[in-house]
C-alpha cells in the first residue's frame, strides 16, 4: 500500500485544539478511479482547457493542508498544467507550471478567494523535472495560504511564504487542468502501469520539439480542521 505523507507526517499538526476535529481525504489511485474531463475556455487564448475534478468535503472557511506528489516528465515551452483546489465558481488555489520564451520553468501560484483580488504572489523560478512533493498550507485564524514544493526527501525546494487571503475559503473540490490546441491530443487519464494520474499538456510541434508538459499525480492528501 502506498504511504500517504501528509497522514504520517502531519497527523496532530491541524488538531492542536482539543476542540478541534480532523477530516483526511486521500486518493492514492491504486485503481483506475473512472475521471471524467470537461473542456472549458481560457480567457483570452488560442488554447483550451481540459480539465478533471475529485470532490473533497468542502473547508467552510475552515484551516486545511492539501498535498500530492508530482512527478514532473516533460517540460517544454508553451503547455500549462495547473494543480490544486477550487469550488467551481471564483475561488481557487492553484500551482500552475509553465514555460514561455524567457525558457524559465516557472510554476505561478494563484490565491483567489473573490474575482477580481487575487493575490500577488512571485512564482517559483527554474523548477527541475522529476519527482516532487506539493503543498498548500492554509491558516484560517491568520487567512494566510503558504505554497510549498520539496524533494522527495522531505527537503523543501521552494515557499511562497504566509499569503493574505482577502476573505473566507471555501473550497470542495481537487483540480487538474491542462490547456491543448485544436488538435485535442492533450490529456488526463488513469496510468495503471505507475498506479497515478497521467496529464499531459500539448499545444503544438515544432520539427520534433513538442510544445507540451507531462507529470504523472499521486497520493493527493486534504486534511481539514473543523470544529465539533
Amino acid at each position: 500500500m502506498k504511504k500517504t505523507p501528509l497522514t504520517l507526517v502531519l497527523a496532530g499538526i491541524l488538531g492542536l485544539s482539543c476542540m478541534a476535529a480532523e477530516k483526511i481525504t486521500t486518493f492514492e489511485f491504486a485503481a483506475d478511479p473512472g475521471l471524467k474531463t470537461v473542456k472549458e475556455p481560457y480567457p483570452g487564448q488560442k488554447t483550451t482547457w481540459l480539465k478533471t475534478f475529485l470532490p473533497i468535503p468542502a473547508t467552510n472557511g475552515n484551516s486545511f493542508v492539501m498535498e500530492f506528489d508530482l512527478n514532473i516528465k516533460t517540460f517544454n515551452h508553451y503547455g500549462t498544467l495547473m494543480l490544486g483546489l477550487d469550488n467551481g465558481k471564483t475561488q481557487c488555489f492553484d500551482f500552475v507550471f509553465n514555460k514561455d520564451d524567457s525558457r524559465i520553468n516557472r510554476c505561478h501560484l494563484r490565491a483567489q478567494v473573490v474575482k477580481g483580488l487575487a493575490a500577488k504572489i512571485k512564482p517559483f523560478e527554474n523548477i527541475k523535472p522529476g519527482k516532487m512533493r506539493a503543498a498548500i498550507d492554509y491558516n484560517a485564524s491568520e487567512r494566510t495560504v503558504v505554497f510549498s514544493l520539496s524533494d522527495p526527501a522531505g527537503k523543501e525546494l521552494f515557499s511562497s511564504g504566509k499569503i493574505k487571503v482577502a476573505g473566507k475559503v471555501d473550497l470542495n473540490r481537487f483540480v487538474i487542468g491542462v490547456t491543448q490546441n485544436e488538435d485535442e491530443v492533450s490529456e488526463i487519464s488513469y496510468d495503471p502501469s505507475a498506479g497515478a494520474i497521467f496529464c499531459r499538456s500539448y499545444v503544438g510541434v515544432e520539427g520534433e520539439y513538442p510544445y507540451a508538459i507531462e507529470a504523472l499525480v499521486d497520493n493527493v492528501a486534504i486534511n481539514t480542521e473543523s470544529a465539533d
